[in-house]
């Protein structure tokens, strides 16, 4: 059947329509027009379509977008990660789909982001914060970190002239000396130390309570009798909850 133009089948509208089928692809469509002169002009012009293969049109397949770096960096930060860090990154990467972020990617990423930092400043700044990441948008890879990103790695200890040094600091600082002998009798990490709360400390049984200890389970800790009288000498000072909060400035002392 070829194509033709047939009135309208209702009354709301007096457009033309065409009607019928041509190099067998079907038509019904209103020329949105009720003049029969521009009404053959468009079924000639729908007649070059269909011949060019432009009608009916072609519908691409959708597909999904990709997810950048961008978008990966942000549903981490909405989850509750840390930020620190991120946003050179997410200003560096910015809409980089996540396939093309691979080792290439974040060794150049490491270099024009910290051109001048050694490689345990560049581990912290770029290749922790880009794997954390990665790994939360489920991208399976394994990051290279830069040859000697641990740092100069140091093991030292105390004779005891050190050790009985340091306790002398009571002298000088009544909590600050309890903390540096609460450290050197007990082994606690500074950290643990300077999360130690008052209800965790029991002087009668020389006992404190590590609430944490990077990763260990939470533990009790022996206090000798020199620790707890330090201890004991600190209560009636102490006007916070935490144990040891009057000295946070002097972490970078002794971390």
């Amino acid at each position: 059947m070829p194509l033709k133009l047939v009135a309208a089948r209702n009354k709301k509208t007096k457009n033309f329509y065409i009607r019928g089928s041509y190099l067998s692809v079907p038509v019904d469509k209103s020329c949105r027009t009720d003049r029969r002169s521009i009404a053959r002009t468009k079924l000639k012009q729908l007649e070059g379509e269909i011949e060019r293969a432009e009608y009916p049109p072609r519908q691409l397949p959708q597909t999904k977008s990709e997810p950048t770096f961008l978008s990966a960096a942000v549903a981490y930060l909405e989850a509750g990660k840390r930020k620190r860090y991120v946003a050179p990154l997410m200003k560096y990467f910015g809409q980089t789909p996540l396939s093309q972020i691979d080792q290439a990617a974040i060794d150049q990423a490491a270099i024009a982001l910290v051109p001048n930092g050694k490689p345990a400043t560049r581990n912290v700044y770029i290749y922790t914060p880009v794997s954390a990441i990665l790994h939360h948008a489920a991208v399976n890879i394994t990051i290279r970190r830069p040859k000697g990103f641990k740092g100069r790695v140091i093991t030292d200890w105390l004779v005891p002239e050190d050790a009985f040094g340091i306790l002398a600091a009571h002298k000088f600082d009544r909590e600050f000396g309890t903390l540096l002998t609460y450290l050197l009798y007990t082994g606690s990490r500074i950290g643990a130390a300077l999360d130690l709360r008052r209800e965790d400390v029991q002087l009668e049984k020389s006992l404190a309570w590590a609430r944490s200890q990077k990763g260990q389970p939470h533990m009790d800790i022996v206090c000798i009798l020199i620790c707890a009288s330090g201890c004991a000498s600190c209560l009636p000072h102490m006007i916070y909850t935490a144990f040891f909060a009057g000295i946070t400035a002097h972490t970078s002392i002794i971390c």
